[in-house]
């Protein structure tokens, strides 16, 4: 692959990265410096990707050993996970929800982002990547887990959720 069609697919990808990356740090200056970091440790490990793979899964695991490696050093945990900005429902999901009244309001978006975020790390990880469109194998292949726990941290997840998001679900 050149590196002209390697960046292209690159920027194609930029919209559901952000995603990715706003999911694991929860704030919207982390998510972007999260993004432009991966962006360039990708174009400069350009030359280590294998044609004919996961392009996305190859990104997603560059951004999440980033995001490790933040949480790591960063002694202070909590920093990542700040209040909520307003328009948190509108980062949230990509598309306006319908105007039939079922949007939340902000209140209720805080709400529903902390349950989620009482979700442990390691759950809520494979949680997201599930959400984004990975199947089990390749979550358990990017995490190094077998599938079956893969398949039973998604189950319980959700399970979790919608116990706890009950009163939203009506």
């Amino acid at each position: 692959m050149s590196a002209i069609e390697f960046s292209e697919r690159l920027v194609a990808l930029q919209k559901d990265m952000w995603r990715f990356a706003y999911s694991l740090t929860a704030d919207y200056d982390d998510a972007c410096d999260l993004l432009q970091e991966t962006s360039l440790k990708a174009l400069m490990s350009m030359h280590m990707f294998t044609e004919n793979t996961n392009f996305k899964g190859w990104l997603c695991i560059i951004m999440r050993n980033l995001f490790i490696t933040h949480v790591r050093q960063t002694e202070h945990h909590a920093s990542l996970f700040e209040p909520l900005p307003d328009d948190f429902s509108s980062a949230l999901w990509s598309e306006p929800l319908a105007d039939d009244g079922s949007a939340f309001d902000a209140n209720e978006s805080r709400e529903i982002y902390k349950v989620f975020s009482s979700v442990p790390m390691e759950e809520r990880l494979v949680f997201s990547y599930f959400v984004i469109g990975y199947k089990y194998r390749e979550i358990a292949e990017m995490m190094h887990l077998p599938m079956g726990t893969v398949k039973s941290r998604i189950f319980n997840t959700r399970r979790r959720l919608q116990i706890l998001l009950r009163d939203f679900i009506d």
